[in-house]
């Protein structure tokens, strides 16, 4: 190439001009791309925005599924202690039962001995006829008691059973929520979908 034809900018050449003045004057008009610019770099922004609202609406679904997983495992915890105080009333309460059977069988035994042994000791047999009966009143009441300190201890083991299938599955829902989030996370992340024309520009392409 002759050396008229050379300039100081590498990628700007004389043989395209005519005397200096280039055949296409782009600083006298609008950019070529300009429009297709706008209109990539508007598809950019809005992909952007829905990207933005997606993970703000996953980030507040796991927040809540957070407060009601820790709510229904706080809510088990305390059911789970009303089982275990429940269980220990009605294990005393059969302890009871199982010493007022002992008092009862051991006086009636006492009262039938001391009845065949010895009626001068009517006294004594009244003494322990009252006895007696005191016992089995105490076994009826031990029983009553007994029957329901287990039918609460029942109850409240299956509200306990109830309350950690929910904690369950409010924990998988805690787990979804955190898949979706960390799924739109790295969708955000990631290069844009969408090329703008800006990158395609090189030395023979400018405004």
């Amino acid at each position: 190439m002759s050396s008229r034809y050379l300039t100081s900018d590498p990628t700007q050449s004389l043989a395209l001009t005519r005397d200096g003045r280039p055949l296409m004057d782009f600083a006298a008009a609008p950019s070529l791309f300009l429009e297709e610019d706008i209109r990539q770099e508007n598809l950019l922004l809005v992909h952007r925005t829905k990207v933005c609202e997606d993970l703000k609406t996953s980030e507040i679904n796991e927040a809540q599924a957070v407060h009601a997983r820790s709510s229904a495992e706080q809510f088990a915890e305390q059911k789970i202690a009303e089982e275990r105080s429940a269980a220990a009333r009605a294990a005393e309460a059969r302890e009871i039962e199982v010493r007022a059977v002992e008092q009862r069988s051991a006086i009636e035994a006492a009262y039938s001995d001391a009845e065949m042994q010895a009626r001068a000791a009517i006294a004594r047999a009244q003494e322990l006829r009252e006895m007696l009966q005191s016992a089995r009143s105490e076994q009826e009441r031990a029983s009553g008691e007994r029957a329901d300190t287990a039918a609460q201890a029942e109850q409240a083991a299956q509200i306990a059973r109830q309350a950690e299938a929910q904690a369950v599955e409010a924990r998988r829902a805690q787990d979804c929520a955190y898949s979706e989030r960390k799924s739109l996370e790295a969708k955000a992340y990631r290069i844009a979908p969408i090329n703008s024309a800006l990158s395609a520009r090189g030395g023979y392409l400018m405004d």
